[in-house]
């Protein structure tokens, strides 16, 4: 597997771990189940071009995107938000599911 982070030792140093090249770090628990996955780059030799050509399609459709007074204060953090799609859960607070 190659190296690990427990999570109280992510928690006590730098807010930025970079996963060294192609390799996978789990971050663990204190039972060390994995709690997080940073995941390395694939082999692919136009991974590097392919995100580079994904990030400035993302910054053009940025310019074109409009967000109403409700996209831009939720409660899901503080960022504007597009809701589309389907939801299937309604984002709920509170669990759906009834005792039957």
């Amino acid at each position: 597997m190659g190296w690990s982070v427990s999570l109280p030792h992510l928690q006590a140093s730098s807010p930025l771990i970079q996963p060294p090249g192609r390799q996978n770090v789990p971050i663990l628990s204190k039972e060390e189940a994995v709690y997080i996955l940073l995941a390395g780059r694939p082999k692919d030799p136009d991974y590097v071009e392919d995100m580079k050509s994904m990030e400035q399609s993302m910054h053009r459709a940025r310019e074109q995107v409009h967000f109403n007074k409700e996209s831009l204060k939720h409660r899901r953090g503080a960022y504007p938000m597009k809701s589309t799609g389907i939801s299937y859960g309604g984002g709920s607070k509170v669990s759906a599911s009834r005792p039957s």
